[in-house]
């Protein structure tokens, strides 16, 4: 067990449904979070990771404008679609994925809006918007293009430039025109609510200033240089799809902050999209009563709560309804919310033309809540932003065929191939580039050639000339002298200073201690480390030559397979995060459990990672078993 159990809250980015993902996406922040996710719950931490699809905003209403459809119907038929894709295809283990059209979460985002109008945080002002004179009607923001006025780069949409990555303000385009018609747009005033972003400038200065030394530097530095140009920003938008305006609560309760027309408005997609993170865990942990009375029931038992026997198809309807069971809200803030909770960390996943609505936007909306939930509400600890992927330097754009279809990828060369290359080349501090060539290069000389040999290599020589087994008096690490150390050094090029197991404990104590790699969420250093402990495990093996001396020494030969053993078990818990299919069938090779890949699962909170040495005294090899990986053949 690690020195303290952590509650660990992990955001990820809500994906819009508008279209299918493709691997950009992926990398940018569904993969890292997933790897850190599955580290952490091997570590024996409790966490709760959370996000699903975005079934608001205007890329779901411009969609359903291609298709000649309704919003609602392009919602129903690429939810199933980016849900299968993330949880079946890429095995993203979401403790929690839902959508956000549902009665909780707009229940939540509109109580979230009251927090910050009764706390004097919300505005409300005549601000010119975006006016197509051809259709009579205001535009959201993305059926705008025009040039940026901070680089000049054409055809960006009216909220953000893909370019210089700029949050985009109503007027910030220059020669601005309706993306769909390619008229010309004017601007006209529009009364509409805003955040005063410029209330929160102090609390967010304290707040950034305590992450110089945990985010990466480039985010850091952005995210600081955002400060001193906060001003109010508008929520609402002229659109009928989105999170309703409560107007009958504002009415009754603060008449002087109406707004004409608010019946005919909706929240803006980036105000309520964040309070996804919030709203879900209350989702989620409603749902897990849910299912602990359906477990219980099904035992025959039955559960008490406040003195009532409540049964389970309530509680069913509860779920269905999303009513909000104040109770399990309590427990639930309690547990994931407090800000002065120790022992509680928040993490959020998301790309760079997400940094602004994430280190700063999100941190407002918590901020302005001030005790209306209890108690002061917990700001993320880190914000791990990742760039672009782009692919052979190019930006993906299906329209332009610069595209690759995520769920034919993983069908023809596999998930681990592709999960291992996406890791490789994580565009965690600069964009990224998938290149076909290195794709190939990387799965068939690191994945295979180095980590898949010599995984297989040890295996077969253990089953097949030892007849798996290795006496008592050989199962013993392996310790050099400085003359060995020298020879391996010199003949190999590969560093070591004490021997087998020193290796493998760096190997861990690397990746995993408080500075590790994982822990820092530097997953493509990370899995460069762990390829780095195979390679020393090919040298080791070919240094030592155990078919050699399985005739001339016999104790020699089965030392070198017992030390080779311990770093294929070091190799299936360190890529599990990376490649949890491929650790789950080297733990059926091997004879030993899976590791678990959610909380539940290491219900006893073992750390995996405190490496065991006697993990192998259990090994008992499966007949017949294939090498892990395979060459891919690029067509």
């Amino acid at each position: 067990m690690t020195d303290t159990k952590k509650k660990i809250l992990i955001g990820v980015a809500w994906p819009y449904v508008n279209g299918d993902l493709h691997p950009g996406h992926i990398a940018g922040c569904y993969l890292p979070s997933d790897i850190f996710a599955r580290f952490k719950r091997l570590q024996g931490h409790e966490v709760l990771m959370v996000s699903g699809c975005d079934c608001f905003g205007t890329p779901i209403t411009m969609q359903a404008d291609k298709e000649g459809v309704t919003p609602k119907e392009i919602v129903a038929k690429y939810v199933p679609r980016t849900t299968s894709l993330l949880l079946d295809t890429y095995k993203i283990s979401f403790d929690s994925f839902t959508q956000t059209d549902t009665e909780l979460h707009r229940t939540i985002t509109q109580k979230f809006f009251i927090n910050l109008v009764k706390h004097g945080f919300i505005i409300k002002k005549s601000s010119e918007q975006y006016y197509s004179e051809s259709d009579n009607k205001f535009l959201p923001d993305r059926y705008v293009e025009g040039e940026c006025s901070f680089c000049h780069a054409k055809e960006q949409r009216g909220d953000q430039c893909e370019n210089c990555g700029r949050s985009l303000q109503v007027g910030d385009l220059i020669n601005p025109y309706a993306k769909l018609t390619k008229n010309p747009v004017s601007l006209k005033n529009t009364e509409h609510y805003f955040v005063d972003l410029s209330k929160f400038r102090e609390g967010l200065t304290n707040y950034i200033e305590t992450k110089k030394e945990l985010w990466r530097p480039w985010v850091w530095k952005e995210a600081k240089a955002w400060i001193d140009e906060l001003q109010p920003r508008a929520i609402t938008r002229d659109i009928d799809w989105g999170v309703e305006i409560p107007v009958e609560e504002i009415a009754e309760n603060y008449p002087e902050y109406i707004i004409e027309g608010a019946e005919n408005k909706r929240f803006y997609v980036w105000f309520d999209a964040v309070i996804g993170y919030f709203s879900e865990g209350i989702k989620w942990s409603r749902y897990c009563y849910f299912e602990q009375v359906k477990q219980v029931e099904e035992s025959g038992s039955s559960i008490i709560k406040n003195g009532q026997i409540e049964a389970k198809n309530q509680i069913q309807q509860q779920v269905r309804d999303d009513k909000v069971d104040q109770e399990k809200v309590s427990e639930f803030l309690n547990k994931f919310w407090q800000s002065n909770d120790q022992n509680l960390e928040h993490y959020l996943f998301v790309g760079k033309d997400n940094l602004f609505f994430h280190t700063l936007w999100w941190q407002s909306l918590l901020l302005g809540q001030k005790e209306e939930w209890g108690f002061e509400l917990k700001l993320a600890d880190k914000v791990p932003v990742n760039q672009f992927l782009n692919l052979e330097g190019q930006k993906f754009s299906k329209s332009r065929g610069v595209y690759i279809d995520s769920t034919e990828l993983v069908k023809k060369y596999g998930l681990d191939a592709v999960r291992f290359y996406l890791a490789s080349i994580m565009p965690e501090n600069a964009d990224a580039n998938w290149k076909w060539d290195d794709f190939d290069a990387s799965v068939n000389s690191e994945l295979n050639g180095n980590i898949g040999n010599f995984i297989h290599r040890t295996l077969t020589f253990y089953q097949n000339k030892l007849d798996g087994k290795i006496k008592k008096e050989s199962q013993d690490f392996e310790k050099w002298d400085n003359d060995q150390i020298h020879s391996i050094v010199n003949r190999n090029g590969v560093s070591n200073s004490w021997g087998v197991q020193n290796e493998i404990q760096l190997a861990f104590e690397l990746n995993t201690g408080k500075e590790g790699l994982l822990n820092k969420c530097e997953f493509s250093n990370s899995l460069n480390s762990i390829l780095a402990l195979s390679k020393f495990g090919n040298v080791y093996f070919d240094h030592k030559a155990p078919w050699k001396s399985l005739n001339e020494n016999r104790d020699d030969c089965e030392k070198t397979i017992y030390n080779c053993l311990q770093i294929v078990n070091a190799l299936r818990i360190l890529l599990a995060p990376f490649l949890p299919d491929a650790s789950d069938r080297l733990s059926d090779i091997l004879g030993l459990k899976r590791l678990p890949a959610k909380t539940g699962e290491n219900s006893d909170f073992n750390n995996y990672f405190a490496f065991d040495p006697k993990e192998i005294e259990k090994i008992q090899l499966t007949e017949n078993f294939e090498p892990l990986f395979r060459k891919i053949e690029m067509s």
